[in-house]
């Protein structure tokens, strides 16, 4: 070296100096800040770098020595790619890109990068950054996932602020990182993640961001696909914004009033109505995304409730509802529904109907698919009950679902491990209607009370509710429905008192009572807000045929 004369001064692609590297004539070169040497490979029939260590002992490594020049596909300056020792040259007479990566100011590693998109490693880059030899301390320091959109930043800004790349995709993210975190940690104020703007390239940027102290990662978000394609495009301007504009890592389901704002300006709507209109008041009406628990005794009517409230959403609302009733066939649901549609009960035998009646309710509650029913034929496992659930919601487009019951769900398991698993599936669909959109409308079977039988009258309790810790916690609306099955007043025999036990949204409606009635003659169930507890009506219900209009059958 000492007998070649020297023709210039350049950066050294090692330690980064922008004049200690003097370049002689038959192309060797000599870093005087860091030792890094450059043999005269002129003649020799592969091309090699000779580098010297820091503590003078000389070693050879058989890495290629590409040609620095710009990669104009890539709208990369020959400038940018000399800096940080990426060049083009061959391989076992292939063409690469030749990524140079080094540690403690060496070079001791290269990746290669051919047209294909392969990669061959020679020597070890694992756990190194690309480029962090031209990084000391600064404001910023941005982390690519690729040794091209390191490029890439440092082209859009000049070569301004610190950028470095992950040496192995976006799987050695995390590994890397750890392995360098004290020095991001003490060199630099704000580490930048401007990983792949795809699915894997986010969830790398998550993980990879709760590695650092609170407040110190950010991470930048890309319209295209990663900082390259942004500089082909055009766009380079937005890379840098991207920069400025990162934002420190927010888990998932964690917003600001600043996201939610928009929301705020909404008005605040009723939902749908009942077919009680009291219930319609206490509540509000019917929203989505909400839990209603309804719980009685034996034989009480609850499934009669739920019917009700089916047709009601179909036909007055237009609103398609996925039905699992777990104890009762689906041609008895959907005959009783017709049924309530004529104002006829025709599920019972000997009610005599006009067909031409029967086939325009059938064809009311058909239009649209608006009713759809789970075939169970006995099963109630309720991952399968939760996969018909999903499909009825995002298949089917059904916003309401009715489930009778919750408790046939976790019958036969220990009476502890039967509480457990109501716990597990009444979180579960408490996150399944947020995530879905939708509403869930739900019967369970009510605990031996102490005094008087609910079959008899007893007042429901929430206490009463089997697995009431779960139920009173997750439900948005626990409702009660009682009556005297045994009550020798006819009339009151078919009278039941419906009570709210529990109201999430305003909690006004705790408490509040009214009264439905069956009619035999129509099989409807209907609210009565005239009816009184204390009045004698035994002297009008033995007499159906009567004009007395508190006649009821």
């Amino acid at each position: 070296m000492s007998n070649s004369r020297c023709v210039g001064h350049e950066p050294c692609p090692a330690c980064g100096s922008k004049d200690n590297l003097a370049r002689y004539e038959g192309g060797s070169a000599y870093c005087f800040g860091c030792q890094y040497y450059e043999r005269d490979t002129s003649d020799d029939s592969h091309s090699m770098i000779d580098y010297k260590n820091n503590k003078g002992t000389k070693t050879m490594a058989e890495f290629l020595q590409g040609t620095f020049q710009a990669i104009a596909p890539r709208k990369l300056s020959e400038e940018t790619c000399r800096r940080f020792g990426y060049s083009v040259g061959e391989y076992k007479g292939k063409k690469c890109h030749i990524a140079n990566f080094y540690q403690d100011n060496q070079l001791v590693g290269q990746k290669l990068r051919f047209r294909d998109k392969s990669f061959q490693i020679i020597g070890k880059v694992t756990e190194i950054f690309f480029g962090a030899n031209l990084c000391s301390t600064g404001k910023y320091i941005v982390i690519t996932e690729g040794e091209l959109d390191a490029l890439s930043v440092a082209e859009v800004q000049h070569n301004k602020w610190p950028v470095v790349s992950i040496p192995n995709g976006v799987d050695s993210a995390k590994r890397c990182i750890q392995a360098n975190l004290k020095w991001l940690e003490d060199n630099f104020e704000s580490i930048i993640l401007m990983f792949d703007n795809d699915e894997v390239g986010l969830k790398a940027s998550a993980q990879c961001s709760q590695l650092f102290s609170p407040g110190k990662c950010l991470i930048a978000s890309l319209p295209l696909k990663d900082a390259s394609d942004m500089l082909v495009a055009g766009r380079g301007a937005e890379v840098v914004s991207a920069m400025f504009h990162a934002q420190p890592y927010r888990p998932q389901g964690i917003v600001t009033l600043r996201d939610i704002k928009h929301k705020l300006k909404k008005t605040v709507e009723m939902g749908l109505s009942y077919p009680w209109p009291s219930v319609t008041a206490w509540t509000y009406g019917i929203r989505l995304r909400e839990i209603i628990i309804l719980g009685a005794g034996t034989g009480m009517g609850k499934t009669e409730i739920f019917k009700e409230i089916i047709l009601h959403l179909i036909i007055e609302h237009k609103q398609k509802c996925g039905v699992l009733f777990l104890e009762e066939a689906n041609d008895d649901t959907s005959r009783c529904l017709v049924g309530k549609h004529m104002n006829l009960p025709i599920h019972i035998p000997g009610v005599a109907y006009d067909e031409e009646l029967f086939d325009a309710s059938v064809d009311a509650l058909v239009s649209d698919d608006s009713l759809v029913l789970y075939d169970h034929f006995g099963c109630t496992d309720y991952d399968t009950l939760k996969a018909s659930i999903r499909h009825m919601v995002v298949g089917m487009g059904c916003k309401y679902i009715f489930i009778d019951h919750l408790t046939m769900l976790v019958s036969g398991l220990k009476e502890g491990d039967e509480r457990k698993m109501l716990a597990y599936i009444m979180t579960d669909l408490a996150s399944m209607v947020r995530e879905l959109d939708f509403t869930i409308f739900a019967i369970s079977h009510l605990a031996t009370p102490e005094g008087k039988p609910h079959e008899e009258g007893g007042r429901v309790q929430i206490k009463h509710f089997f697995g009431s810790r779960a139920l009173g916690q997750l439900a948005n609306f626990l409702f009660g429905f009682e009556r005297n099955q045994q009550d020798p007043d006819k009339l009151k025999r078919n009278v039941s008192t419906f009570r709210c036990l529990k109201d999430r949204y305003t909690g006004r409606s705790t408490g509040e009572t009214t009264y439905m009635r069956y009619n035999t003659g129509t099989g409807r169930l209907l609210e009565d807000t005239t009816f009184n507890p204390e009045e004698d009506y035994s002297d009008t219900t033995g007499n159906p045929e009567g004009a007395d209009a508190r006649v009821y059958f």
